[in-house]
């Protein structure tokens, strides 16, 4: 019953999630960022049950246009990438630890980001697709199939003994040629499993809808013209003009940069903002492109947007502690100067003297504005003026 009630709620909450989402709540939300809150969601509510309800599992998102994969993995069978006939764990650099487990001993939250290709198929499955029966006819099936059994680890039984080796299931994937419905017939045939067993698979399909479409240099050479001659208004037109019936071949990145400069320049800020945040989806993988996003936004002195860049860098990569302190003076310009301590406090936990001074600075800052705001309700510093050069970092 436990493990039946524990699926229960977490599809509770997670329908929860969906359904504020269908209502239109955090439609802009970054993929990052809404794993980042379905997580601990879920974290808050199996923690209430004092560890008497844990859950494995893997949460993400798969962006079938863009071939790209989000995803955390709270202890759970890594998930299998097959590609090109070869079966192989996808890629990770941070596993936490179940859903429920006391906040004390969560690691930092981080979620991996894969870039996929076309045919992938990306298999996951419960922990019952390791625990099978090494039978005398199973055995027979995969040295027939090239499989050297010497290598797989067992648990040494006299009788049928039982794989304890996560890679033979990679074997299995390659002999199904990546069907899930063949390995399991395969297991049920050859041997059979001694724990709850399920699988899911999702394929990388093309939906004509890249977001690699090829620049149309007519378009972008008479749009490019109307923008130098201030004629703004009317390359805005033009574009539209030009991708009514195709809208999905404007999602190439030079010209929706060109369309954020439009839009600037008519003053439409909120679908310049709306179109920054597509941008992103166009190389969601890239690290460089994510930090020039922060730097052109601080720049413009729009910390929500910056705060959200920042904090899907910090999630991805949070053994870096640049991100760390990064995110740490953009909330410092927000005003969240509690949130702002906390994540310095963290970065000083792994202090190297490369942060030391930066750290040390906005502490100080962070402590005027706190007297200020306290005796005057105002206050505001600029950090970034007086300790921050992007032209350099």
């Amino acid at each position: 019953m436990q493990g039946a009630g524990g699926a229960i709620v977490f599809g509770a909450s997670l329908k929860s999630q969906l359904m504020r989402y269908k209502a239109g709540e955090n439609r802009l939300k970054l993929p990052e960022l809404w794993l980042r809150d379905v997580f601990y969601d879920l974290q808050d509510i199996f923690a209430s049950f004092d560890c008497s309800m844990l859950m494995s599992g893997i949460i993400g998102l798969v962006d079938l246009q863009n071939f790209t994969c989000y995803y955390l993995n709270a202890e759970h069978p890594y998930p299998v990438l097959w590609r090109d006939g070869k079966a192989g764990f996808l890629a990770y650099n941070h596993i936490l630890k179940k859903v429920g487990t006391p906040q004390a001993f969560m690691p930092e939250f981080s979620i991996e980001v894969v870039k996929l290709q076309k045919n992938d198929v990306l298999i996951l499955g419960s922990d019952g697709r390791d625990d099978i029966l090494l039978t005398k006819s199973f055995l027979d099936f995969l040295t027939k199939n090239e499989v050297n059994i010497r290598e797989i680890e067992t648990t040494g039984d006299e009788s049928d003994e039982l794989n304890v080796d996560e890679k033979l299931f990679l074997k299995i994937v390659e002999i199904a040629n990546g069907d899930i419905q063949e390995v399991s017939n395969i297991i049920s045939k050859h041997s059979q499993t001694t724990d709850d067993f399920s699988l899911v698979s999702i394929k990388m399909e093309d939906t004509n809808k890249s977001a690699l479409a090829p620049i149309p240099e007519e378009v972008l050479k008479k749009v490019s013209s109307l923008y130098r001659k201030r004629e703004y208004t009317s390359a805005l037109e033009a574009l539209y003009h030009a991708f009514e019936k195709k809208p999905f071949d404007i999602f190439n990145v030079t010209l929706m940069n060109l369309l954020v400069k439009i839009y600037k320049k008519l003053e439409l800020h909120r679908q310049r903002t709306l179109l920054e945040y597509l941008i992103y989806f166009l190389r969601p993988e890239n690290e460089r492109f994510l930090r020039a996003r922060v730097e052109k936004n601080i720049k413009r002195e729009q910390w929500n947007i910056a705060a959200d860049f920042a904090e899907v860098l910090r999630i991805r990569y949070p053994d870096n502690d640049y991100y760390c302190i990064l995110l740490a003076r953009i909330l410092y310009e927000k005003g969240n100067l509690a949130k702002a301590k906390e994540l310095l406090l963290s970065a000083k936990v792994a202090l190297t003297d490369e942060f030391a001074v930066e750290i040390s600075n906005l502490e100080k800052l962070i402590f005027e504005k706190e007297k200020i705001s306290k005796r005057t309700g105002a206050g505001k510093y600029s950090y970034w003026s007086k300790l921050f050069d992007f032209e350099k970092s």
